[in-house]
């Protein structure tokens, strides 16, 4: 099993279901681009 951080975990789970479910979408503050935590 690989080791990754828990914002990584976050940050691969979300991008995933984006993929897979394409009415799933990111709402909330300090989240995008700008952000390091789940930047994309």
């Amino acid at each position: 099993m690989r080791r990754i951080s828990y914002a990584q975990a976050i940050r691969e789970a979300l991008a995933e279901e984006m993929r897979r479910d394409p009415s799933v979408f990111l709402l909330g503050e300090d989240i995008g681009e700008a952000d390091p935590v789940l930047f994309f």
